[in-house]
């Protein structure tokens, strides 16, 4: 099975640096490598997806399809990465789903808010058809657990919505 290397916002690199990184990673079958840079580096991203051969996403923290246009007219993601509370809702989360369909692209959801945002990641990323992975959260408390309780189960890399009559 591929790997995802999803690196940490707060530790992102420059461009000389992930150029470095991901062509030494590149003999190696990553599924897709997250957010190496900052996620507003739009040039960066373009110039690193035409860098490297290992597919490129991002796109976690975008707030609408205005700035996924910009980053989709760049050509910057292999993958990218909506957030249904972040881009503007379920709407506004399926056009951008569908901006990056009509270019090849794929999408792996982004839910780590609370329970009402990860609810929304999964039924936006089970209503678009290019999604290659729901990003959540192995493990959730709090907020995601009152919300959630028992509406669906995670188990061995699948999610199995609980039927409620």
């Amino acid at each position: 099975m591929p790997a995802i290397v999803d690196f940490l916002p707060d530790r992102t690199w420059d461009l000389d640096t992930a150029v470095t990184v991901l062509k030494a990673l590149e003999p190696y079958d990553l599924l897709f490598f997250e957010e190496p840079l900052h996620y507003t580096d739009a040039a960066g991203y373009a110039e690193l997806r035409r860098s490297t051969t290992i597919p490129i996403a991002g796109g976690e923290c975008l707030t609408g399809s205005c700035e996924w246009n910009m980053f989709t007219d760049l050509n910057c993601f292999h993958v990218g990465q909506p957030d249904a509370a972040f881009t503007g809702g379920l709407g506004e989360f399926m056009k951008v789903a569908a901006m990056l369909e009509g270019r090849g692209r794929k999408i792996a959801t982004h839910a780590w808010g609370a329970g009402g945002c990860l609810m929304q990641n999964i039924h936006c990323g089970f209503a678009s058809g290019n999604t290659l992975i729901l990003e959540i959260p192995p493990d959730y408390a709090g907020l995601h657990s009152e919300i959630v309780r028992d509406s669906f189960r995670a188990a061995a890399n699948l999610i199995q919505f609980l039927a409620k009559y």
